[in-house]
């Protein structure tokens, strides 16, 4: 098998594509914020070890580029999501994450998450939605 360790990317929110936020009760814009993903390959595996905020800002940067993934890299047949730092999942990545799974089987490919941190699997336990993800574990 090999191995192909890619280094840290970071998808950026362009300024003015903000969102709003609470901070001791003032809502303020946040833009600019960054998603980092490495990536890791090994023969038919693909794991992506995402840092950061899932939310608004960060959503629409990483399913494009795990879209790309699934159209375009036949040899992957596992995605595997490590989002262990991960601190905070909104609504926005829940949503990211249900496509994904969908565009996943359309494509014969399966996205499996492992690994999160305390933040990640309390959210998608309460939603209901972390059996979707078969390799969902640890």
């Amino acid at each position: 098998m090999s191995r192909q360790q890619i280094p840290m990317e970071e998808i950026l929110v362009p300024a003015g594509q903000g969102i709003k936020t609470r901070n001791a009760g003032q809502m303020r814009v946040e833009s600019g914020r960054k998603m980092k993903i490495r990536e890791h390959r090994e023969g038919k595996d693909l794991t992506l070890f995402l840092k950061g905020n899932l939310d608004e800002a960060s959503s629409p940067g990483i399913e494009k580029k795990l879209d790309l993934i699934l159209m375009k890299d036949t040899d992957i047949k596992n995605i595997h999501l490590d989002l262990s730092d991960v601190r905070y999942l909104a609504s926005a990545g829940i949503r990211t994450l249900i496509i994904l799974y969908k565009k996943a089987i359309k494509k014969d490919k399966k996205i499996l998450i492992g690994n999160m941190s305390g933040a990640a699997r309390e959210v998608l336990e309460m939603v209901g939605i972390l059996s979707l993800f078969a390799g969902a574990g640890r």
